[in-house]
């Protein structure tokens, strides 16, 4: 039977690619053999009874319209159930093989679905949540199981928008399973019914294995012909014949193998019935990590001995004679180390090996200084060969010594060929690699002259791998899932991003905790610390100015702090829930403050100019559903009423009235904010009426919208907006909104895992070497996340687990990342 390293090979799972159709999702297989059509459809014509349902047919019946009454059939279906598997039959030395995995779908009609494709197992589970996992066969998904909330309608992007699953669910010869097509696509048998023409097609009737009459629509390609079986009478698809061209050329190729024949067979399917969903459920272990997304682990890598100093060996030839010890010597600058044996790999790493020593040789003057090694791990040479052809055969430069005394074993642990060892001039272990790697010839050489330069390559590696572990462990936390259990990791206290390299610039201590750390939209750095201190931190990386504001603060609860434009006017909230609004006037040295009234408290708060006045007003929405707009300067307040629940502030100009700002509702509608006169000295409430804006924007939303704060700023496609919002239930993100508050793109926020009260930070600032907006969010967690502003890249970091603030600023041709904890404000250049 074939191997589970074959079926492997079937589902490539480390090159994943999506091969379904954007417009289908899904039977690529199909899709992507066809071409040309003329959309006519001919009448069905009725059937002779006593016609033989084995006899063809294609005078009589349209394959178009078969297909269509196939499509039709499972779009109407109340429930469907099957158990099918993907088949490859053949015959190995004559001995007839068949080798099966299942591709089993189950679905409700509506929210519910299961899968059991190969290693893949989901299902609805308690709570109204789906559960999905693979089996711990895939080890860089162990103990993963994904949770995600079931949807009013399951559909193909709500199943594809993991990516594990969708690149595993299209990997492999059979693609993306035709029945989820069927049932789930809005437009399945798309290329079929409307983008093949009739030459292409054959039409034909056979009888199936479970005594169904089917009709078989088969259609002709270059690469094979793929047969559709579809039940006469049930409309239902029996079978799916697929080319044997879509498996590996080795397995086509092989001399033993005959007869090869590749299929997907739908049996039991059940319709219309009652499901029972344990069949596609997995019993909760307590190594499991429930995740909002899969997150793959860094591949493995072994370290055992990595950086210790070996002892002391030698290798003797096939004459007895020592060929290789590992006594240091004055002129060896390395030693490269391969472990053989008779096997089709083991020549592969040979080629490799010997291009690497011709690359090192054409590169370095000093190849001299490494030594090349073949360590022959069997006893004896290849059946008709002696020692002498094989080292010739070989062509690896160095002696070829027999490891007689199994010292690959005994020192470095080694249990299979090929295995490469890389030693430097004094014995220490510096590499170990297992197995074949396609790039060896390339990877190996500069790693190679690295060791013979005297560079630490084990230490790096070490180093790396950990560092790599250390994020996994972070992206397992920041994924956790809404019914995330108490085993889930916790987040490491700090970790470098993965795209960006963060180079330390200053650590500075403060004397006074820090209450907050922000900044305006000057790019300016400003410090708040418990004792109502206000400092600026200039461009020089130094507290260029403080100010002494009566502001008091537990500094153990987050802030929000806002300057106005020109940084006259700073507004600060506790997320306390006093209900208390302080100002600072940096002019005049005066603070004040507003108090909401009872059981109120400030949702978002943004400054907002005014049309014919140069005093800005700060806008404030309220848990009691009010606005008010407040002048800094003489206290006049202005309320109204908002017809549904406030939840941001959006600043910009907006509309042709006085006030340049939008509100944001729970609804997900979007309104100005509007004076009820034009006069704007008048003590007349402020409301939120649709009004024509100056700049289109949508009246609702395309997404569920989140509290505030959002923020906006000017990008070189116009005005942006990056707005809190749920990419699904209970699943916190942010949505890119452009000038006419479109989504753009979104990025998923993880769920507050350590008791922490939600609370983010959003700044923005330019690369100052090419203008690229880079956005910086802190997370309730302490997690910095880091965008691009065209979503090209993400990446994530935590500088401290205890910061309180951050900020953006240009300094020269960098970009600087300014954060404060309790007791420290730091700054690092983004490279």
């Amino acid at each position: 039977m074939l191997t589970r390293q074959f079926w492997y090979k079937l589902f490539p799972v480390e090159h994943w690619r999506l091969h379904y159709p954007a417009s289908t999702l899904g039977f690529w297989m199909l899709a992507l053999l066809i071409a040309g059509c003329d959309r006519s459809e001919q009448l069905l014509r009725k059937q002779d009874e006593a016609s033989s349902a084995e006899r063809l047919v294609q005078s009589a019946m349209n394959p178009r319209l078969i297909l269509q009454r196939c499509v039709d059939r499972y779009k109407n279906l109340k429930s469907y159930e099957d158990s099918a598997r993907f088949e490859v039959s053949y015959q190995l030395n004559g001995q007839n093989i068949l080798d099966q995995v299942p591709m089993q779908v189950a679905w409700d009609g509506r929210r519910k679905l299961g899968l059991r494709v190969h290693e893949l197992l989901a299902g609805p589970a308690d709570n109204e949540r789906w559960h999905a996992r693979f089996s711990n066969d895939r080890l860089e998904l162990a103990d993963q199981v994904l949770s995600r909330s079931l949807p009013s309608q399951v559909n193909l992007e709500w199943l594809t928008s993991d990516l594990q699953v969708a690149q595993y669910l299209t990997a492999g010869p059979a693609g993306f399973p035709p029945q989820l097509d069927l049932l789930l696509s809005v437009r399945p048998f798309e290329s079929w019914l409307h983008d093949a023409s009739e030459q292409e097609f054959e039409l034909s009737a056979e009888r199936h294995a479970c005594g169904a009459s089917c009709w078989i629509v088969q259609l002709k390609s270059n690469l094979g012909n793929h047969r559709c079986w579809i039940d006469q009478a049930t409309h239902l698809l029996r079978r799916l014949d697929l080319p044997v061209q879509i498996l590996p050329e080795t397995l086509r190729q092989d001399p033993k193998v005959s007869q090869l024949q590749v299929a997907i067979e739908f049996g039991e399917i059940r319709i219309d019935q009652t499901i029972d969903w344990s069949d596609y459920q997995d019993a909760t272990k307590p190594a499991d990590l429930r995740v909002g997304h899969f997150v793959p682990a860094p591949p493995a890598i072994d370290l055992r001995g990595l950086g210790q100093l070996t002892p002391a060996f030698q290798l003797r030839d096939a004459q007895g004679k020592i060929g290789y010890q590992s006594a240091p010597l004055a002129t060896r600058k390395a030693s490269v180390l391969v472990w053989l044996a008779d096997h089709p790999a083991c020549w592969i790493v040979a080629e490799q090996l010997a291009a690497a020593a011709k690359i090192i040789r054409q590169q370095d003057s000093d190849v001299g200084q490494v030594d090349f090694v073949t360590v022959w791990a069997e006893p004896e040479p290849p059946a008709g060969m002696t020692f002498q052809e094989l080292q010739q055969k070989l062509q690896i430069p160095g002696p070829l010594v027999i490891d007689r005394a199994a010292a690959g074993r005994d020192l470095f642990q080694i249990d299979e060929a090929p295995t490469i060892i890389l030693l430097d001039a004094k014995g220490q272990l510096q590499l170990r690699d297992v197995r074949t790697n396609p790039a060896m010839d390339l990877a190996l050489a500069p790693l190679v002259q690295r060791v013979a330069r005297g560079d630490d390559l084990a230490k790096e590696l070490v180093s790396d791998h950990q560092k790599a572990l250390n994020r996994h462990r972070t992206e397992l936390a920041i994924v956790a899932a809404t019914d995330y259990l108490p085993t889930h990791p916790q987040l490491p206290d700090r970790y470098s991003p993965d795209n960006v390299r963060l180079v330390e610039l200053a650590k500075e201590p403060l004397t006074t905790p820090v209450c907050c750390l922000f900044q305006d939209r000057q790019h300016t750095a400003w410090l708040l610390q418990a004792d109502g201190r206000l400092s600026q931190i200039d461009s020089n990386l130094r507290i260029s100015q403080s100010m002494q504001t009566d502001w008091q603060f537990n500094h153990a609860r987050p802030l929000t702090v806002l300057a106005s434009p020109g940084s006259r006017y700073f507004a600060c909230v506790s997320a306390s829930s006093t209900g208390r609004i302080d100002l600072y006037d940096a002019v005049m040295s005066h603070s004040t403050h507003f108090q909401l009234p009872d059981n109120m408290t400030a949702v978002d708060i943004q400054w907002l100019s005014l049309t014919g006045s140069k005093t800005p007003r700060l806008a404030v929405i309220t848990t009691g559903r009010q606005i008010l707009l407040l002048d800094p300067d003489n206290r006049q307040q202005l309320s109204g009423n908002c017809p549904d629940e406030p939840l941001a502030i959006v600043f910009g100009q907006v509309s042709k009235e006085e006030v340049q700002g939008l509100v944001a509702l729970k609804d997900g509608t979007i309104q100005p904010i509007q004076f009820p006169t034009k006069s704007v000295s008048s003590s007349k409430a402020v409301g939120i009426k649709s009004a024509t804006a100056t700049r289109p924007f949508v009246s609702k939303l395309s997404f569920t919208p989140n509290d505030g704060p959002w923020y906006g700023t000017a990008t070189n496609d116009g005005y942006m907006t990056l707005a809190y919002g749920w990419i699904e239930d209970q699943q916190p993100g942010l949505r890119m909104l452009d000038a006419r508050l479109q989504t753009q793109w979104h990025y998923r926020l993880p769920q507050s895992t350590e008791g922490r009260q939600q609370h983010h930070q959003i700044v923005a600032a330019r690369w100052p070497r090419n203008g690229d907006i880079i956005w910086a969010i802190l997370d309730s967690n302490a997690v910095v996340h880091l965008l691009k502003g065209d979503a090209l890249w993400t990446d994530h970091c935590r500088i401290s687990p205890d910061t309180r603030g951050i900020a953006l600023i240009p300094v020269g041709d960098h970009l600087v990342l300014l954060s404060a904890d309790n007791g420290h404000w730091s700054a690092h250049r983004l490279e």
